[in-house]
This record gives C-alpha cells, sequence and structure tokens, in this order.
C-alpha cells in the first residue's frame, strides 16, 4: 500500500476496532497488483493481538476472500511482548 494515506485509515479503524474495506481491498490489491507472488499465496492466516485480536483475524479473513484463498486459523499469540507495545505506537 506504500501508505498512500492509508495510515490515517488504519490508525482510525485500528481504534474503531474493525478495518474498513477499502483497507482490504487495497491490500488485496497490493497483492495481486504490485507484489505478484510467484508462486501465488495458496492460503493466509495472522497473528492476532493479544489485545484486540478480533479486528486482525476479521481483516485477514475478509483479505483471504478477496484473494480466493482461506483463511487458516494457524496461529496463536501466547504472550505480549515488548516490540509489540512499541509497535502500537507506529500507526
Amino acid at each position: 500500500m506504500n501508505d498512500g494515506g492509508y495510515g490515517t485509515m488504519v490508525a482510525e479503524d485500528r481504534a474503531a476496532g474493525r478495518f474498513r474495506e477499502e483497507l482490504v481491498n487495497a491490500t488485496a490489491s497490493l497483492v495481486k497488483d504490485r507484489w505478484k507472488p510467484h508462486p501465488a499465496p495458496t492460503w493466509v492466516t495472522c497473528v492476532p493481538s493479544t489485545k484486540h485480536p478480533d479486528p486482525v483475524a476479521d481483516f485477514t479473513r475478509r483479505l483471504a476472500t478477496k484473494l480466493d484463498i482461506p483463511f487458516l486459523d494457524a496461529l496463536r499469540k501466547v504472550r505480549v511482548c515488548e516490540c509489540c507495545d512499541v509497535m502500537s505506537y507506529v500507526l
């Protein structure tokens, strides 16, 4: 996404508890039209936040649908780490 103004949306949506469809569409476009991985991914997962797991998983499920690949609930975060607290301020 190369930001393109999306940083503000991410911050707003993170605070609201759900990422808007525009961000899902932009991410799907980034994967399909700019990144164009070869081979293409066959599934996606996420590392959900221990504090707010639902928005991340919901975003990733919707992204998987846009990419027409399955979402696998494959990872669990078992502890909060310092890097995550620092990252939360990057947005």
